[in-house]
């Protein structure tokens, strides 16, 4: 298994988010809906997970200039998010590492 972080300038993240659906493993979409929605019921504005969600910015302050996520994926997976890429930069490594080598900071959503 591959710890991927994925990132994104905000310009191209909408079809990024697209093209990452395409190639990521089909989830149990029911046991995926219980969860979510359990999430849901505990804090109404909770937003399902997906790809490219976490905005990020050299400041660490809105407006968002690069959207990241962070996964875990076979080498086949892997090999086709590489394959399909567009947009995006794609490694692996912990997040924190790999931000700070872009300059890039969470940007605190509350």
């Amino acid at each position: 298994m591959k710890n991927l972080c994925i990132l994104c300038d905000d310009a191209n993240v909408i079809e990024a988010r697209e093209r990452c659906i395409s190639v990521m493993p089909v989830v149990d979409t029911e046991r995926l809906n219980r969860v979510l929605t359990f999430k849901r019921s505990k804090n109404p504005d909770f937003e399902p997970p997906g790809h490219l969600k976490i905005p990020v910015s050299a400041t660490g302050e809105y407006p968002a200039t690069h959207w990241f996520c962070f996964i875990t994926v076979n080498e086949e997976t892997h090999q086709k998010m590489l394959d399909n890429q567009l947009h995006t930069i794609i490694e692996e490594g912990a997040p924190s590492e790999f931000l700070a080598k872009y300059g890039l900071s969470k940007i605190k959503t509350y």
